[in-house]
Order: structure tokens, then C-alpha cells, then sequence
């Protein structure tokens, strides 16, 4: 939603692989960091065990997929050109 949002109100239905790319990076990061906050608050105040292992692959994982995803919505939402830019 973000993606198509910033191609449709910013940049006029023109948008390159890396532009999308770039901004769906932003995206992960900035939730990355939200679920890493959460994850270490719930990790110290509600289930004080130890589980930093199991979160951390968990958080890895997710990364992974994030960033499949990525690049899944970067090359469906670019403009079919002959070159890239």
C-alpha cells in the first residue's frame, strides 16, 4: 500500500525498480525496528525466559521474507521500460 500510494500521489505513475525497491526498504526498516522494540519489551516484561534465541531467528526469518517481499512488489509496481535507470 505504501509503495503504490508514493507511485500514485508522488510520482505520477512513474516509477523505476530501484525508486520502489528503495522505498520498500524504508518501509521494512522502519517496521523491523517497531517489531524489535515490541519483541524486546515483551521479551523482558511478560515471558522472562530464554527465549532471545528463539526470537532473534524468528526475527531473522522475517527479515528474509521481508525483504522476498520487497522485491516481489517492486517489480510488479515499476513501469515496463526498455532500460533500467
Amino acid at each position: 500500500m505504501g509503495v503504490k500510494s508514493y507511485k500514485e500521489n508522488e510520482k505520477d505513475n512513474k516509477l523505476s525498480f530501484f525508486e520502489a525497491l528503495f522505498q520498500s526498504f524504508r518501509i521494512l526498516v522502519i517496521g523491523g525496528i517497531v517489531a524489535c522494540l515490541a519483541g524486546l519489551v515483551y521479551l523482558n516484561y511478560v515471558d522472562q525466559g530464554n527465549n532471545f534465541l528463539g526470537f532473534s531467528g524468528r526475527l531473522l526469518g522475517g527479515a528474509l521474507i521481508g525483504v522476498l517481499i520487497c522485491i516481489a512488489v517492486s517489480l510488479a509496481l515499476m513501469n515496463r521500460s526498455g532500460k533500467l535507470d
